[in-house]
């Protein structure tokens, strides 16, 4: 059994820091520009960071494992609904169904790509690589 590293698959290592990226910055920088330019109210600027958390999730478990596709974006998905469930007992944060919904969306889009990658790319869940 070959064990799956940081190098194996390029493309989905980027794609994964590319979410990571997007998604800190929606929840940090882009908000405050949205504040400052009067369209924080708007529906995207609020579910922004799950949908990119969520291709993040589905994408990095499949960089950091050798899981399938849909089993990384399961993964993700959960760790959505888990992400919203700790923000039940948080006092300063409200947890958002449409944060939940948003999150599944980019558990799929990032599930996408990597079953893209596992039938073009790299990815060790390839019969003919593993």
């Amino acid at each position: 059994m070959r064990i799956f590293t940081w190098s194996d698959d390029r493309v989905l290592r980027y794609a994964t820091g590319v979410f990571v990226v997007l998604w800190m910055a929606s929840v940090g920088p882009l908000r405050t520009w949205a504040s400052e330019a009067g369209i924080r109210s708007l529906w995207w600027f609020g579910i922004a960071p799950s949908l990119f958390s969520g291709a993040a999730f589905a994408t990095w478990q499949a960089v950091a494992t050798s899981v399938r596709a849909w089993t990384s974006a399961a993964y993700a998905v959960v760790l959505t609904l888990l992400a919203e469930g700790v923000q039940l007992a948080m006092a300063n944060a409200t947890a958002d169904p449409w944060d939940i919904v948003a999150g599944s969306i980019g558990a799929g889009v990032g599930g996408l790509i990597v079953a893209w990658r596992e039938r073009v790319g790299e990815h060790p869940s390839r019969p003919d690589i593993a």
